[in-house]
């Protein structure tokens, strides 16, 4: 018998596996961390990965409780700056961290980190198996009249039979524990890829900025740093396009992404508009126009790939005993760089909600106390990822008044230091 067992050992399981095990509330569970894959390993190379994820402050911090991150060295690397800018238009926002030891975010290796959950669980105590997936998945009712309680869930390793008073699904957008629960979610396809590579540029400086440009046709490519001289390009643009990058040869991919690094494609009312109009923010002491000198792409340093993007958000993300977490309860666009974000978000929400129910004599593994986790995690996320929904179709738009009023928006916006903190602590 387990009290948890947390099924997925990528970037979210080992961390909730660990945390569990480490807190000062729980009576010392016994947690098992099971994958159908090998243990996740990492060895750095000279070349970063092309998975990599943006790891903001707080996602940070947690990764320091359960001891994972101190385990990936000097290879998460520090982001201080962050510019976006439309390819239509003048407008733009830029966000700075105002101290050198709190960064905006840090980019990190995605086997790096998942092979430092796993070995930070391992630490722990967690009861590790790999190669096992779990088989026969039986989630109970939500409450046995002939035992006056809600039964354990029940599941098979390599024909062996166990039960756990809590199961929880790390195990991503395809969750055998999802559908084992019966648990539905809304999702929306977008018909892009995100095409992904690591290169080397120049004209970075010391390479602590991350860039964001938004192209006319609803594409959104990121330049995000990694090393001293190196960039993850995260292109997300129409899944025909996407293969299409991946067959170029390297020197005609360098010039592609450096041709929408820089292509003007601003409408010539909104140039006139501008420039006509321009005298009233400036008379108040607005900039209004934000240069942007790009990196410029001088080699491609790994194989290219693409995946499938979309969005989806569980309606449910708990049953009797069991509960889901990260890509198992929710996917988001990547142009906000909040995937596995929102997934330790889960971490915390789902361990504090344990916690609380066990501290008011509560069985943490009950029902009720798994439902207090799903509706503030439903609440925040669903809030978070509407407002990412319309700024993706906000850019996606190339309508002169739609275009004339982002530029607006954004100028405003860069010009207040308020604002924009805002937007900074949201994302962190």
């Amino acid at each position: 018998m387990f009290d948890t067992v947390c099924v997925g050992a990528g970037l979210i399981g080992g961390v909730q596996a660990a945390l569990l095990r480490r807190s000062r509330h729980l009576p010392r569970p016994k947690v098992l961390l099971t994958d159908g894959a090998r243990r996740p390993t990492f060895k750095s190379t000279l070349t970063k990965n092309i998975r990599q994820i943006a790891v903001n402050p707080g996602s940070r911090q947690l990764l320091q409780d359960v001891g994972a991150w101190d385990k990936l060295g000097n290879s998460p690397w520090a982001v201080h700056k962050i510019t976006v800018w439309d390819a239509m238009g003048h407008g733009g926002l830029e966000f700075e961290s105002k101290h050198e030891e709190n960064p905006i975010f840090h980019m990190t290796e995605v086997p790096a980190i998942s092979a430092a959950g796993v070995d930070a669980a391992d630490d722990a105590g967690v009861e590790l198996m790999f190669e096992s997936k779990l088989q026969n998945i039986i989630v109970p009712n939500r409450f046995n009249q002939t035992i006056q309680d809600t039964d354990y869930v029940h599941f098979e390793i390599k024909e062996e039979k166990y039960e756990t008073r809590l199961l929880l699904g790390c195990d991503g957008a395809n969750s055998s524990v999802r559908k084992a629960a019966g648990l539905s979610s809304l999702s929306k396809n977008y018909d892009q890829r995100g095409f992904v590579c690591t290169v080397r540029a120049e004209n970075v400086g010391d390479n602590r900025t991350a860039f964001q440009r938004f192209l006319p046709s609803g594409d959104v490519i990121a330049l995000l740093p990694c090393e001293e001289d190196q960039l993850s390009i995260v292109w997300s643009c129409a899944s025909s396009k996407a293969k299409m990058l991946e067959k170029l040869e390297e020197a005609d991919l360098i010039a592609k992404i450096n041709e929408v690094l820089v292509i003007d494609r601003t409408p010539s009312l909104i140039k006139q508009i501008h420039g006509s109009l321009s005298f009233i923010p400036k008379s108040i002491g607005l900039k209004t126009e934000m240069t942007v000198d790009p990196p410029r792409i001088t080699e491609i340093l790994s194989p290219t790939g693409s995946f499938p993007l979309g969005s989806a958000l569980a309606t449910n993300m708990v049953a009797p005993r069991t509960a889901i977490l990260g890509d198992a309860a929710h996917r988001v666009h990547p142009f906000a760089g909040q995937g596995a974000n929102m997934g330790w978000r889960d971490v915390e929400l789902l361990t504090d909600s344990l916690e609380r129910a066990h501290l008011s004599g509560i069985d943490y593994t009950s029902h009720l106390s798994l439902s207090k986790y799903e509706k503030v995690a439903l609440i925040e996320h669903a809030a978070f990822m509407s407002g990412l929904e319309g700024l993706k179709q906000l850019y996606k738009t190339n309508s002169t008044p739609f275009v004339l009023a982002r530029n607006v928006g954004t100028m405003f916006v860069n010009n207040n230091s308020a604002l924009k903190d805002i937007f900074i602590s949201r994302a962190s």
